[in-house]
């Protein structure tokens, strides 16, 4: 998503954040990959208005500075921060381009490496992920899966719709819409080849890369039914990891 995508849907995607079933088994996908914290400094890229910035202090987290490249986002984060204070920080960042601030042994990015629109871009944003990670840390976030295709499956019923993926290897072009009352801009994000991703993690400096499903919590199945959730689990749009760096 660009810039100019990112100020346009600010409020609109926080009703989606809220409503979309899609949302809480993404929520609970990265709360079970973050896992529980001790106090733990971290950065929140492509924070948004600071939805998941709010989950890292939920999980226990310590400091956390949350950057976005949208200034309209961050202004959105900043006032849900003076709502209900958490002690969270928020700054307008490219996230592709920071320079190396106070290591952490957290950096967490949903829905950021999608949005690389070539393999420069792609290298540039885990490069400085890496940056800002203490020896032993983590990079923990979502990005679209390589695997999903748009033919199986319609994801209206899940808060979403994929209206155009087309290109092939190494990457697709994406285009999509959140389901909510107001109609949302169409957003264009990439979805990268599994190779392409371990390629530039591993030259980024990361030594280890595990890839998690999105998983549907005990409650989501009781409160939808499993059944509801089967054609997600078959075709999902995202895909979460958990990079490494070395101790």
């Amino acid at each position: 998503m660009d810039k100019p995508a990112y100020d346009s849907i600010g409020e609109i995607y926080e009703e989606y954040a809220r409503t979309a079933p899609f949302k809480k088994v993404e929520r609970h996908s990265m709360a079970t990959m973050i896992g529980p914290l001790n106090g733990e400094a971290a950065y929140d890229f492509a924070c948004g208005s600071g939805y998941y910035s709010r989950l890292l202090k939920e999980l226990g987290a310590g400091p956390v500075l949350g950057l976005d490249l949208s200034s309209e986002m961050v202004e959105l984060a900043k006032r849900r921060e003076a709502e209900n204070p958490l002690g969270i920080h928020y700054q307008t960042a490219d996230c592709s381009q920071l320079e190396a601030m106070e290591p952490v042994p957290l950096v967490i990015a949903c829905w950021l490496l999608n949005n690389a629109p070539d393999e420069g871009v792609l290298r540039a944003m885990l490069v400085s992920a890496r940056r800002q990670l203490s020896p032993g840390g983590r990079f923990v976030g979502v990005t679209f899966n390589w695997n999903y295709q748009r033919e199986y499956y319609d994801f209206h019923k899940y808060g979403l719709v994929i209206t155009e993926q087309d290109g092939g290897s190494p990457r697709r072009r994406i285009v999509g819409e959140f389901i909510t009352k107001v109609p949302t801009p169409a957003v264009e994000v990439y979805q990268w080849n599994q190779s392409t991703y371990e390629t530039l993690f591993r030259e980024a400096g990361f030594t280890a890369l595990e890839w998690r499903p999105f998983s549907v919590s005990d409650q989501e199945k009781t409160d939808y039914g499993e059944e509801y959730w089967a054609e997600l689990e078959a075709n999902c749009t995202g895909i979460g990891f958990v990079a490494s760096c070395p101790k």
